[in-house]
């Protein structure tokens, strides 16, 4: 190995290097199925409120009131998550099935897409939503105390991993559900980052006395470790990224919803120090392609991933998956990464949301018996035209 090499490899550790780095146990777990895998477990601290806001939810066009949002700052082991809570009124609160769950996407928060994501699917399906935002995206301040914050946000990135991720998020996701009394069965969303701390849930939600029922993700990406070689890979991408994104947001504007991305992002220095230190190295480690030997054989989900986007590796994650029959991969082929963001991604995420809803609601929560055909089949379509390039 070159001292090139061996330089990147520092600063782009493993995941098993992350684990160690964050203090994870490693726990041996056998599923029902038999099989048997290494997972990391975190000791983490209890979650503590510092900060909440409140406002109704009413629909714009219909006015529907149909409860309110609840913004939280939470503190875990010192470090802030922005998060926020979609929970209907008494009266629907109880007609309930479900509680859809989300974090959020590599650079953003929870407002901008997320927020205008998560209110359409509350307003479509009235179901309880949670969002938790990345560690230090709590505060959006650029006062010089955040500035003094930053060496200390620096030191604790350089443990972030994408399973401590998808453990704290679980954590919270219990804390508002407990809170709010909302069902501890989950249906978890996620887009690029959030795509990959998803098979992490499945680690942690028991632990938290949770039940995955499914998942609908889109842009999962580099499910191997990153190294040098890939460099010009990355570089590539990052470009065709931004292009796609000029290309996304033309067909925002032109549907009048460009507005949606404003606030997506945050310039607080410390959630720029963690993204771009922290979050982009549990991104390279690979902890992506193992995280998905973590997810039951009998899971149900849907995966979107775009031809176009060189590092989701589309037929590799492919592979991943095959002892999953019921996970449906679906190749959008002409999209590249930022097809996530395309109003028509929007759409066929709105619909497949919709049908496992209804689905879920007609057969009592019995997966076996759902149409899942419908859920995965019938809105392909939508998506067809996500090109981002």
């Amino acid at each position: 190995m070159s001292n090139a090499d061996r330089l990147f490899s520092k600063l782009f550790p493993s995941a098993e290097e992350l684990w160690e780095l964050g203090n994870a146990e490693m726990v041996e777990v056998t599923d029902n199925d038999g099989r048997t895998t290494v997972r990391p477990f975190f000791k983490l601290g209890e979650p503590e409120i510092i900060k909440s806001s409140y406002e109704p939810f009413v629909t714009k066009k219909t006015r529907r009131d149909l409860g309110i949002v609840a913004s939280h700052i939470v503190e875990v082991d010192g470090i802030d998550y922005a998060t926020r809570a979609f929970v209907p009124h008494d009266r629907l609160l109880g007609n309930a099935a479900l509680t859809i769950t989300s974090g959020t996407a590599w650079t953003t928060t929870i407002d901008g897409y997320p927020e205008d994501r998560s209110n359409k699917l509350f307003a479509d399906n009235i179901q309880p939503l949670l969002q938790v935002g990345p560690p230090h995206s709590g505060s959006r301040s650029l006062s010089p105390t955040e500035l003094l914050r930053v060496p200390e946000t620096l030191q604790e990135a350089r443990a972030e991993s994408l399973a401590h991720a998808a453990q704290v998020e679980q954590l919270i996701f219990a804390m508002l559900s407990e809170r709010y009394g909302l069902p501890m069965r989950q249906l978890p969303i996620g887009d690029s980052r959030d795509s990959n701390t998803t098979p992490g849930q499945y680690a942690y939600a028991d632990q938290y006395g949770a039940t995955i029922v499914g998942f609908d993700t889109k842009a999962r990406c580099a499910p191997d470790r990153i190294t040098l070689s890939d460099v010009p890979e990355f570089l590539s991408w990052l470009a065709s990224t931004a292009i796609g994104g000029v290309a996304v947001g033309a067909c925002l504007l032109k549907d009048g919803q460009l507005g949606s991305l404003v606030g997506t992002t945050s310039f607080n220095p410390n959630f720029i120090a963690s993204n771009l230190t922290g979050t982009m190295r549990a991104l390279a480690s690979g902890e992506t392609g193992q995280m998905i030997s973590w997810v039951p054989r009998t899971a149900h989900g849907t995966d979107v991933l775009y031809g176009r986007d060189s590092l989701s590796r589309v037929e590799q994650i492919r592979e991943l998956w095959h002892e999953h029959p019921n996970v449906h991969v679906k190749i959008v082929p002409r999209g590249t990464h930022a097809a996530l963001l395309h109003p028509l991604a929007h759409k066929g995420r709105r619909g497949r949301i919709k049908s496992f809803v209804e689905e879920y609601y007609r057969t009592s929560g019995d997966l076996d018996t759902m149409n899942w055909r419908r859920i995965h089949g019938i809105h392909d379509e939508d998506e067809a035209g996500a090109v981002a390039a």
